[in-house]
């Protein structure tokens, strides 16, 4: 299972050069990179953040859309979330981006682990 999340985000940071590139030019380049990890399922969110951190990146864990509500209001300087469509109880993830993004400026990936066409 591992394979598949360093898999997941091969693709995503580094796979795609232009995109990892592009986002570490636009975020603060002399500390390390902080990302939100927005996931309700605890094991999956351990598995990606170990994956994260051998990156080299910070993984700061909302289990919820209101936990990661409460972390960007904190002032915790966040440079992207990653963000579970799917959260469970509470505010989805669309949801809880918008809400996000109604105060700040912040690029948003949107992670699923269905593959239901209307999830989708």
């Amino acid at each position: 299972m591992i394979e598949v999340w360093s898999m997941k985000y091969e693709v995503c940071f580094k796979l795609n050069g232009f995109l990892k590139q592009e986002w570490e030019q636009n975020v603060n380049s002399e500390s390390e990179k902080k990302i939100l990890l927005v996931e309700d399922e605890a094991v999956i969110a351990r598995l990606e953040q170990k994956e994260l951190e051998k990156l080299g990146y910070h993984v700061v864990v909302a289990n919820n859309g209101e936990e990661a509500v409460q972390v960007m209001s904190s002032g915790s300087k966040i440079d992207l979330i990653l963000m579970d469509v799917a959260l469970g109880d509470g505010h989805s993830g669309i949801e809880t981006a918008k809400l996000i993004l109604e105060q700040y400026s912040i690029p948003i990936i949107f992670l699923s682990h269905h593959t239901e066409e209307e999830i989708m």
